[in-house]
């Protein structure tokens, strides 16, 4: 009788420990991974460059398993500012931003960021707010100065007066310019930066801009735009010259489709700076997982192989589907 029992007591205590541990594997099993919720917030998502970047976005955050949320701020730093707030009032993650203004929206994402958020910059530097992501812009405009100062050279053998339509307002914009420079000097010291002016980085206004810079002087030939409505305003302003186009040389930056179909005809627009937005996308991704999950990423990821020129002599080559 007491062996039955104690044989009885054993298999209720065996049992007793498999239906434990069979209820917590359950539990554990139906306990779900977070999923990271991740703000993004663009400049805009009707511009090519960040309908690019924005695919990359997507891309990555899907095969990281992560949530995107997409806002569009439309160029509007009112809009962009609220976008922030609900973001962080609806508890996401990690913050993205794209500046519309960088002193605007500064207040905003350092708030965001006392309340617990990492806050992620893309592409223009805002001070205080780091990490800054995105590639060397100095070191992309530093391709379309050497490209300027080799055709300078091989068409005027290294005497030519050139022109700069900047925006002096976004770092990024101005590392452009001094990449730019730097790059035309390193392969044609004797070619003349005569004038430097802001073309408000839009079609309209630099078109306006260099026409008047057309007047007071006559001789420029080769042409930097920090953006590709720069240089697209450049173009047109020459158009309404008696300037044969193979004797002037505009170098813009984004490398977007309205260059492109320049680059592909007989235009003065010669090259542009290209950007990969997948590479970029994904690089955003993964750095605002790596700060959610508390490492250090500095002041600057660098994002690397995103950018390239894009010319006359290469675009079909490059986009082949393109007419």
């Amino acid at each position: 009788m007491k062996n039955r029992r104690k044989v009885f007591i054993c298999i209720v205590a065996i049992v007793s420990i498999l239906i434990v541990s069979t209820v917590a594997h359950v539990s554990n099993a139906a306990t779900p991974t977070k999923v990271y919720r991740i703000g993004v917030s663009p400049l805009t998502t009707q511009h090519e460059y960040y309908i690019g970047y924005l695919s990359g976005i997507r891309k990555a955050a899907e095969a990281r398993g992560v949530e995107a949320v997409i806002v569009d701020p439309r160029w509007d730093i009112a809009k962009q500012t609220s976008d922030i707030e609900d973001f962080v009032a609806q508890g996401v993650d990690a913050i993205i931003c794209s500046p519309v203004e960088p002193n605007g929206i500064k207040s905003a994402l350092l708030s965001a960021r006392e309340k617990g958020v990492p806050v992620l910059v893309e592409m223009t530097l805002i001070e205080e707010v780091r990490p800054l992501i995105g590639k060397n812009q100095y070191e992309g405009a530093y391709l379309a100065g050497v490209y300027a100062g080799n055709w300078i050279n091989e068409k005027y053998d290294g005497k030519c007066e050139v022109a700069i339509l900047s925006y002096p307002y976004f770092q990024n914009c101005i590392d452009r310019v001094d990449g730019f420079k730097d790059g035309l000097k390193a392969t044609s010291p004797t070619a003349e930066i005569v004038v430097e002016m802001d073309g408000q980085a839009k079609m309209e206004t630099a078109m306006k801009t260099m026409e008047d810079l057309l007047q007071a002087y006559p001789n420029i030939r080769a042409v930097f735009g920090i953006n590709d409505d720069s240089a697209k305003g450049a173009n047109a302003a020459f158009q309404n010259t008696q300037i044969n186009p193979e004797d002037v040389c505009i170098m813009g930056f984004d490398a977007d489709e309205g260059v492109r179909k320049l680059l592909r005809g007989n235009e003065f627009v010669k090259g542009s700076v290209a950007a990969d937005g997948d590479i970029i996308g994904a690089a955003c991704i993964d750095a605002a997982i790596r700060a959610i999950e508390g490492e250090d990423l500095g002041d600057w990821v660098e994002v690397i192989g995103a950018q390239y020129l894009v010319t006359k002599e290469n675009v079909r080559e490059l986009y082949p589907n393109e007419n």
